[in-house]
């Protein structure tokens, strides 16, 4: 009884939130906006609902998009597909640029924001517009989703799932049977990496296939190969806890003297402020075609630029590697501006990633207690084009098979 009634205060307060903020973008980190149409098609044609959650699973998922619908071939499939975002950035980012060019063949996109906490809401937003399939890419899987799905009585799959290590002990001590019962909501669990893998066993009991990381469907942009390289460094993703021991580290010998910032959340801009000028830094907001001078650090004041930052610099430090816990971020977008990629020593969760990185020399790693920067040229565009060729090959062929199972899914759809 109590249980229930604390279920319904918390239901109570978000209808409440909701009604008071539907039309006010808060932080883009925690996507709490509910500005979302539930009709977005009126064409009739069956729709696949794909869930990402922030900026960065948005380029991956739509490099599935594009993978899929160029496996697909030409005999055109006719679907629609309801993009879903949990933050005011991806979405903004996503309505103005959408897939990009060429125009996708078989899937006409719109995007929206994912209603909060509200299956029901969910629900009429997948009635509505015919979802006939519905996928969560890479870690968000939420209960409210699950609960959607089962009552609409649509096929959730959980495609790249990622599960960290802090993550699952968090649902392995505190809501383990939670976790069991969205993982079978899911009609199939495709995981990330091996290691996702097992530890979603050790939680559910079964192993889930490996599909790899969708994010590894890169391209090396024209404009990579012959940028401009006006500064030797920049910071992308940077978690706050990161900040001093960076500001340490470019105390060594052969640091460079000017650099950029980019942090991972909005909330932290002031405090890196302080930090950097307590460090002894001029501090200077970014803007395109900037180069800091020497002593100044260029701070990125607005998100979604990490493609204008990475071309102007010759080494990229990948956020969330330089102290135990947040997990490093995605490497692969400044590789794909042709960056020398620099790590912490904590890069556990990208391990296959990294390694690859490795082999073809891309790769330097700095630690508290160097005493001297390492040398960060930037790196020859053969290396560079390697790496990504051998790093794409398995993510093609998973969209591969995956274009074939959702045309012999529309093929029973249609049968039936």
């Amino acid at each position: 009884m109590v249980s229930r009634a604390l279920l319904f205060l918390v239901r109570a307060a978000a209808r409440l939130l909701e009604a008071v903020l539907s039309f006010t973008p808060l932080d883009a980190r925690w996507g709490i906006s509910i500005r979302a149409r539930t009709r977005l098609f009126d064409d009739g044609r069956p729709a696949l609902w794909l869930h990402a959650a922030s900026l960065g699973e948005l380029n991956g998922a739509l490099r599935l998009v594009r993978a899929v619908d160029e496996a697909l071939g030409e005999s055109p499939l006719g679907m629609n597909l309801v993009l879903s975002l949990q933050t005011v950035a991806a979405y903004e980012r996503a309505r103005t640029e959408g897939p990009g060019e060429p125009p996708l063949r078989h899937f006409r996109i719109e995007p929206a924001l994912l209603p909060f906490e509200n299956p029901r809401r969910l629900a009429k937003l997948w009635r509505r517009n015919r979802v006939v399939l519905a996928v969560a890419y890479e870690s968000e899987l939420w209960p409210a989703v699950c609960q959607a799905a089962r009552s609409s009585r649509v096929p959730l799959v959980w495609w790249s799932a990622r599960l960290g290590p802090r993550a699952a002990r968090r649902w392995e001590r505190w809501a383990p049977g939670l976790f069991r019962a969205m993982a079978r909501s899911c009609s199939a669990i495709r995981a990330a990496e091996v290691d996702d893998s097992a530890r979603l066993a050790r939680l559910t009991g079964r192993w889930a296939r490996v599909c790899g990381d969708c994010k590894r469907l890169v391209g090396v942009a024209p404009e990579a190969l012959r940028a401009e390289r006006g500064c030797p460094l920049c910071a992308l993703s940077l978690h706050l806890e990161e900040l001093p021991v960076l500001l340490e580290l470019l105390r060594a010998e052969g640091a460079p003297r000017r650099w950029i910032l980019q942090m991972r959340r909005s909330a932290e801009l002031r405090a890196a402020r302080r930090l950097c000028r307590g460090a002894g830094w001029r501090v200077v907001p970014w803007r395109a075609g900037l180069v800091p001078a020497d002593g100044e650090v260029a701070l990125v004041e607005d998100f979604g630029k990490t493609r204008e930052v990475a071309l102007s610099c010759a080494a990229a430090l990948v956020g969330g590697s330089l102290v135990p816990g947040p997990g490093v971020h995605n490497a692969l977008e400044p590789l794909e501006c042709g960056n020398l990629i620099l790590t912490g020593p904590y890069w556990y969760l990208r391990s296959s990633e990294i390694r690859r990185l490795d082999e073809w020399n891309l790769r330097r790693e700095i630690a508290a207690g160097d005493a001297r920067w390492p040398e960060c040229a930037v790196p020859p565009a053969e290396s560079v084009l390697a790496a990504v060729d051998a790093l794409s090959a398995n993510q093609r062929a998973q969209a591969k098979r995956a274009a074939r199972a959702l045309r012999r899914f529309m093929d029973k759809k249609e049968q039936a």
